[in-house]
């Protein structure tokens, strides 16, 4: 239900970015899962908005977070994310 939830969300938000909504589940999909795959040949550059650059990578980075955080986080520790050391130390290499 998590990566269900992340890519829900992570296609509407391209699609309010002016993507079309099947470009949006696509890349929705392979960002999420953190695939690389595109639509375009151009790949992200295709689009020339930085508002799906940063959608993107937030559900890029989301997508390579151990999932069970984010079940967690909305369980009741709104911190589970920062306090794992995995995630801390992903984000500062990052």
């Amino acid at each position: 239900s998590v990566y269900v939830g992340l890519t829900l969300l992570c296609t509407l938000l391209l699609m309010l970015c002016g993507v079309k909504p099947l470009e949006a589940v696509c890349h929705a999909f392979s960002t999420v899962s953190t695939g690389g795959y595109a639509t375009s040949h151009a790949s992200i550059a295709y689009f020339d908005h930085v508002g799906v650059e940063l959608v993107l990578m937030i559900f890029m980075l989301a997508g390579s977070v151990t999932l069970m955080l984010f079940v967690r986080t909305v369980k009741g520790d709104p911190f589970a994310l920062f306090k794992d050391t995995q995630v801390r130390a992903f984000l500062t290499v990052t």
